[in-house]
């Protein structure tokens, strides 16, 4: 029983009849229920269903109790009751392991039930769903309204329906190191939602409570611990004011930790926060501007009071709110009487007591007032260390920007120094390939025209020696001839003198001695020809193997040069170096 009174997952509803429901999550994670009629609480009761990790309940209009529950295994799952059974069906399946609902709530108006669920997603960068379906004239509508990015940490913090049936509702989203509240209303007479805007930020992040009025003012309150002290922020916009801007204060300050402020309205405004262990109130005649002293509220010494969520039907018209109070089995609401809020002629009379002693109120409001005038004194001071602060981080920013700037800059130098630096060794290198170019082409025209000159002097020597020979031999034989012709005429000449018997046998005998002559002139001119023969294929072998010699020369050089050259291909074009003879630039 202590784990069901102590448990902070509640509800407690009041039926047209007044009947009272109490549900929680008993230890094995089933939804219990109780209800209580007169006196005593029934028997407990479970809804048959799989182990739950949270839910929300409401009822509506008509009185059909409808719950909404998410299960260990990741389902989203609705329930109702009606006929005295309940009936259930899944909403939402989720697969992912990066995936989760962390928020979901169901609520109900005049005009139909709102269901809303948040999908998150655990990776950065990715997408999360808000999902919103409504009853109306008995059937389901709606789906996904926005997607929000993981980083941006989106938190639901609270809802509310004002007397118009609109329902408010209020977030927070991280950016740029600080948290920003957002609002936003869904309009039932246009079925749609109206777009968030930023209503306040601070530094850190704060559970916040909605409230709307009779007057369709709005009011926002949340606890902030600030140094050594905790305070009650109040954040408000009344509907009179077209503007958009809303107004902050403080409205209370205390040494002791301060949880859940809540606004609740009966003719008056009053707030009530949990201090310590006890609980205090304090009211506001003026719709939030001003706000009485705080007072103990002495019941609440005897207990320790816990937070309730409250759903009840206050002249057919659903109400839900989050309230302070003694817990289970004997609940008792603080500033609310359950016994007359089924009583239709009395529901008016009694949401909220009065029995404050307003003799003191005088001095009260002069107190407030001064108060709120050393408080606004406090908010200008810190509004002006939140600008100073934002400035600086500004500054800090851009000039974290310049740095970078300049860093670029300087490997962007860096980067052009030795582009430059390349294109002038490049240079340098293409005006010495052109260089060895023209060196080489001299070096080959001048061994070209060597070899040219060398071939016409062999060849000029050769024909002079030629011609020479040739002179050589007409001389030698014409000598030859002479010589003969003239040994002829001496022997005719001596023969002459000799007798004619002789004559005619040396007649006989120079005939034989003349065709001798003529047989050996003619080996002799035969042998001259072969000597010649043999002096020209001496000289043609002396001519090739000087040719030879200067060919292996050449291709020496050739080697020699193509060994000491190095090569560089551009695209088609195939340029040599010779890196060795540096002399010959």
């Amino acid at each position: 029983m202590n784990d069901m009174i102590n448990h902070k997952i509640n509800y407690i509803l009041q039926d047209q009849k007044g009947v009272k429901w109490y549900f929680y999550l008993s230890e094995n994670k089933k939804i219990m229920y109780t209800t209580k009629a007169e006196e005593d609480w029934s028997t407990h009761e479970y809804i048959n269903s799989q182990p739950i990790e949270n839910f929300s309940v409401t009822i509506d209009n008509t009185g059909i109790i409808r719950i909404l529950a998410y299960t260990t295994t990741r389902h989203l799952t609705y329930f109702e009751f009606t006929d005295g059974k309940w009936r259930s069906q899944v909403i939402e399946r989720i697969y992912s392991r990066f995936q989760d609902i962390p928020y979901f709530t169901i609520l109900s108006s005049s005009t139909g039930v709102h269901i809303l669920y948040y999908i998150d997603h655990s990776l950065s960068r990715s997408g999360e769903l808000l999902i919103h379906y409504f009853l109306h004239k008995g059937k389901w509508h709606g789906g996904r309204i926005w997607k929000f990015m993981s980083d941006q940490l989106t938190k639901f913090q609270s809802l509310c329906i004002d007397n118009k049936d609109r329902l408010h509702m209020i977030f927070t989203q991280k950016w740029r190191q600080r948290y920003h509240l957002y609002h936003c209303v869904y309009d039932p007479a246009a079925l749609s939602w109206i777009d968030p805007i930023t209503i306040h930020s601070s530094s850190d992040n704060h559970d916040y409570e909605l409230y709307v009025d009779s007057q369709l003012n709005l009011h926002i309150l949340w606890a902030k611990q600030v140094e050594q002290h905790y305070e009650i922020k109040h954040l408000s916009k009344f509907a009179k004011d077209s503007g958009p801007e809303w107004k902050e204060s403080v409205i209370h300050q205390s040494t002791h930790e301060i949880k859940v402020p809540l606004i609740m309205e009966e003719k008056d405004l009053y707030c009530f926060w949990k201090e310590g262990k006890s609980l205090y109130r304090m009211y506001s005649k003026d719709l939030g501007q001003t706000w009485s002293a705080p007072e103990l509220l002495k019941e609440s010494l005897y207990y320790d009071a816990v937070l309730h969520n409250l759903a009840f039907l206050d002249n057919q018209q659903p109400k839900t709110m989050k309230v302070w109070g003694q817990a289970f089995p004997d609940v008792k609401l603080a500033g609310i009487n359950l016994r007359s809020i089924s009583d239709h002629d009395n529901a008016s009379s009694s949401v909220l007591s009065s029995s404050y002693e307003r003799t003191e109120q005088k001095e009260y409001i002069d107190w407030i007032n001064m108060k709120r005038a050393i408080e606004s004194l406090k908010q200008d001071n810190r509004r002006m260390r939140e600008a100073i602060n934002n400035l600086f981080s500004q500054i800090d920013h851009i000039n974290s920007i310049i740095y970078s700037l300049q860093d670029q800059m300087q490997i962007n130098e860096r980067s052009l120094f030795n582009i430059n630096a390349q294109i002038k060794q490049l240079n340098f290198q293409i005006k010495q390939l052109h260089m060895r170019i023209r060196q080489a082409n001299s070096r080959t025209y001048g061994i070209q025209q060597y070899q040219a000159q060398d071939i016409d002097e062999f060849e000029e020597r050769k024909s002079t020696e030629q011609e020479i020979h040739g002179n050589i031999e007409i001389k030698t034989l014409e000598e030859k001839h002479e010589e003969k012709s003239k040994d002829k005429e001496e022997i005719s000449k001596e023969t002459d003198d000799q007798s004619y018997e002789e004559q005619n046998k040396d007649q006989a005998h120079g005939e034989q001695n003349l065709d001798l002559d003529k047989h050996n002139s003619k080996e002799e001119t035969q042998g001259e020809l072969e000597d010649q023969k043999e002096e020209k294929a001496e000289e043609k072998i002396d001519s090739q193997t000087e040719e030879n010699n200067i060919d292996n020369a050449t291709e020496q050089y050739e080697k020699k040069e193509e060994k000491n050259t190095q090569r560089i291909t551009l695209g088609n074009t195939v340029i040599l170096i010779n890196p060795e003879n540096p002399e010959d630039l």
